[in-house]
């Protein structure tokens, strides 16, 4: 803070300055919070939605458990307290792999099927909201952007392949 600069002004500046990631992470924490609000009435978190709309999105509406884990980019014990929750809901099964007996397979259950529309219908109502006012030209850069965004910071935070890791190990 200079000199004569009070402490509201230094906090004005603050509020004044938005940059793109405090914007994306302020945007993230309210449609989460809107978003378990709203499943809480369902009895669905924000995150489970996300992995049953992920399950949807596959043949059969069956995945591996490490498939959940590479889609949400969270660590094994998130996804398995996950699941487990919706296990108890009973909106999955969870059950050993028939392919592999080290990896659990994850399905949906006829009562995911049968409220399933209401979910889609809940998605759509947030994502009308999110692009309220919006033209169709100026939707489609913003999902191009945020693409490249979102493209940016994988670049930055992706951990190697585990073959790289080999290798790098073999040349040293």
């Amino acid at each position: 803070m200079k000199d004569g600069e009070s402490t509201r002004e230094a906090e004005g500046f603050c509020e004044r300055r938005k940059d793109v990631g405090v914007y994306l992470k302020k945007i993230s924490e309210r449609l989460q919070a809107y978003a378990d609000k709203k499943g809480f009435e369902h009895d669905v978190t924000y995150a489970q939605g996300k992995v049953l709309f992920f399950l949807h999105a596959h043949a059969d509406g069956e995945c591996s458990m490490k498939e959940i884990e590479t889609y949400l980019d969270v660590s094994h014990a998130t996804v398995s307290g996950i699941i487990s929750r919706l296990a108890e809901k009973g909106y999955v099964t969870c059950e050993k792999s028939k392919a592999d007996s080290r990896a659990k397979t994850v399905r949906l259950t006829e009562k995911e099927y049968a409220s399933f529309d209401e979910m889609k219908r809940r998605r759509a109502d947030i994502e009308t909201m999110l692009l309220k006012g919006f033209s169709e030209a100026e939707k489609e850069t913003m999902r191009k952007n945020l693409e490249r965004i979102y493209q940016n910071v994988r670049e930055v935070t992706a951990e190697p392949p585990k073959d790289a890791d080999k290798e790098v190990k073999a040349n040293k």
